[in-house]
């Protein structure tokens, strides 16, 4: 079995067995990270530290789940980027295009960690049988997050070869492939109309 990530490692500590269990503020503030909820004009959340204290902001308009993933994303550049002078835009917390700077993915992939973790979210994955949507969403109440952040995950944890793919109107907007999946296999740029994907 693969190592626990620092994320995870935190989580076992506090005894944290159930996905209900990760209460992301407390979380923060055994970090020495104090959470606080107004509205934010250029971001969705921002942290301000100085040493080891810190006061993390949340815009929570944009729904709790979101609202959920952005916190876990800055408790993650508490963790992996103190001292470090970073911007956050919107579109840098939970990008799913690759083109994320890599403190942002960083930040990101801790998130994931922090509010699906290995430990919890793989024997519930493997127990949903076929892979659709409706499994997804059933993941995603389970943790408390959104559809998206769920799939992503879902797909990064995959030992099947598995794809996420978001179409636009303009064609493909971007994917994400599980580690089995082989590198000859790329989707297509544009869809079928005739899928309902756009749907």
């Amino acid at each position: 079995m693969k190592a626990l990530s620092d994320a995870e490692q935190h989580l076992v500590r506090y005894g944290v067995t159930e996905p209900g269990q990760i209460d992301l503020e407390t979380i923060a503030w055994t970090m020495g990270a104090k959470v606080r909820y107004r509205q934010l004009e250029s971001c969705e959340a921002k942290i301000t530290g100085v040493q080891d204290k810190a006061i993390i902001t949340v815009d929570d308009r944009f729904g709790v789940r979101r609202a959920r993933f952005s916190l876990a994303h800055e408790i993650g550049h508490w963790k992996r980027h103190r001292n470090q002078i970073l911007a956050c835009a919107k579109q840098d917390i939970g990008s799913a295009n690759g083109k994320a700077k890599v403190k942002e993915r960083e930040a990101d992939r801790y998130a994931a960690e922090l509010i699906m973790p290995r430990f919890l979210f793989l024997p519930r994955m493997r127990g949903i049988g076929r892979t659709s949507f409706n499994a997804i969403d059933e993941l995603a109440e389970a943790f408390d997050v959104s559809r998206k952040a769920t799939a992503l995950r879902f797909v990064d944890l995959s030992a099947a070869e598995t794809m996420l793919i978001c179409y636009g109107p303009n064609g493909r907007k971007w994917f994400r492939k599980s580690s089995s999946w082989p590198d000859s296999w790329m989707p297509r740029k544009d869809h079928d109309p005739d899928t309902g994907v756009m749907d």
